[in-house]
């Protein structure tokens, strides 16, 4: 008889089983959403190069080129690059991606401009770099960050076996764990076109 009277019962065991129910079917809902955003591919399935260039690359499905940025405006190393695209986010202005490429028989001048661009930002009291290590693919990119009052520029750097350079800047105005990654996966996405290589050669 005595346990009958100590046994613990819930003063509403019905409330007690909706609460149980509706904070499982969240914890649910919440798993769901980051295991789909995490499997959710990052880059685009096309390539976004432009035709004839001699390398290849993916951006994030939400990028457009785009004319109205200034390639000085992501990075001086761009701005020497026999090669240009510009890209900006459909939805995000402060978001933009340069892609640079310079064959090998012009490698000074962009090595060049980017060293002169360095000197610049290390005299301007706005604005500082630092190099970063991000983790690629291929470990001859070269990471730097840019770093002013309203933005971040990560700028990575390729010197292929061959001499020729590719730059790529990503430019955002609130910097994200994402952000890094969407520039890792734009550098591990770079390709050689081999026939596009030969014609630039020729020339």
């Amino acid at each position: 008889m005595w346990r009958a009277y100590t046994r613990e019962k819930p003063a509403r065991q019905g409330l007690a089983l909706i609460i149980v129910a509706v904070s499982s079917a969240l914890v649910a809902a919440m798993a769901g959403s980051v295991i789909r955003h995490k499997s959710a591919p990052l880059l685009a399935i096309a390539e976004a190069a432009p035709a004839n260039w001699p390398i290849s690359f993916k951006l994030p499905a939400d990028f457009e080129e785009t004319t109205a940025i200034r390639a000085s405006q992501l990075d001086s190393g761009l701005v020497a690059a026999t090669r240009r695209v510009i890209f900006k986010n459909r939805t995000d202005a402060s978001k933009r991606i340069g892609v640079g490429y310079r064959a090998s028989h012009e490698v000074n001048e962009i090595m060049d401009a980017t060293l002169d661009f360095v000197e610049r930002a290390a005299s301007d009291g706005k604005e500082a770099r630092e190099q970063i290590e991000i983790p690629t693919a291929d470990p001859n990119w070269m990471v730097m960050r840019r770093l002013r009052p309203d933005s971040v520029t990560y700028l990575a750097t390729l010197i292929m076996p061959d001499r020729s350079v590719v730059r790529i800047a990503y430019a955002t105005a609130s910097p994200s764990a994402r952000d890094r990654r969407l520039l890792v996966a734009i550098c591990d996405s770079v390709a050689v076109n081999a026939d596009a290589r030969d014609a630039d050669d020729d020339r």
